[in-house]
């Protein structure tokens, strides 16, 4: 029933809620359009639905999860803008932190392997290695 629907539809948009429907089979979903237009057509609910024809995309796994997802990130920021006040942070592009090598403090590290006469495995230089 769509004004059952779009009534439930409408007493749900205050929740922290998406509603994903995936229309399976090769019916006509042409009626379905209202889910994915019914917070557009009233200003006062919030988008919570988005439809999916699943034949569209049967044979594209990626694009049928794109689809299906699309929506729900921007449906969790209108839920946490409009009843809690909370803003996305900015995005962030890169790396926040910069590093800087300076080379005259550094030491060359010896990264050589060898072998002792008891057939004991040495990383690094023999003689740097401390006596036991």
């Amino acid at each position: 029933d769509v004004e059952q629907t779009k009534r439930a539809l409408e007493r749900s948009s205050d929740a922290p809620l998406s509603i994903v429907i995936v229309g399976i089979g090769r019916a006509d979903f042409s009626r379905m359009q209202f889910l994915d237009d019914f917070a557009e057509q009233n200003p006062h609910v919030r988008d919570i639905c988005q439809f999916v024809e699943f034949q569209k995309y049967a044979h594209d796994k990626s694009a049928l999860t794109r689809e299906t997802l699309d929506e729900i990130p921007d449906q969790l920021v209108d839920y946490f803008y409009r009843f809690r006040g909370i803003l996305p942070l900015p995005p962030v592009s890169g790396s926040q932190v910069s590093f800087a090598v300076d080379e005259a403090d550094e030491e060359e590290i010896d990264l050589s392997i060898d072998y002792t006469s008891e057939e004991e495995i040495v990383l690094g230089e023999v003689q740097n290695l401390p006596k036991y």
